[in-house]
């Protein structure tokens, strides 16, 4: 029976995984290559950031280093994830 409950686990890890990738966009341009936006969510934060400094509430500089700041933590929490889902597996 355990062998049945990891086995379950590790096709609704996949589809996870799956529904994830699935929310980022993909844009395919000739000649260039594929670009992928990042997924809704941080895609409208990045927005948002934006609009606020082109409305001039914060400097550009100080928008810059929070959307840095964001994709990087972001990045770095997903690859947390994912090691400790390999962890998880191999156990």
């Amino acid at each position: 029976m355990p062998n049945q409950a990891s086995n379950s686990n590790r096709g609704k890890a996949g589809n996870a995984a799956d529904i994830a990738d699935s929310r980022s966009i993909s844009i395919t341009v000739e000649g260039v290559g594929t670009f992928s936006l990042p997924p809704n969510g941080e895609l409208a934060f990045l927005a948002g950031v934006g609009l606020i400094a082109a409305a001039g509430l914060i400097e550009w500089p100080v928008a810059v280093v929070v959307a840095a700041g964001h994709v990087i933590a972001h990045a770095s929490h997903n690859k947390t994830l994912r090691e400790f889902g390999e962890a998880l597996e191999a156990a």
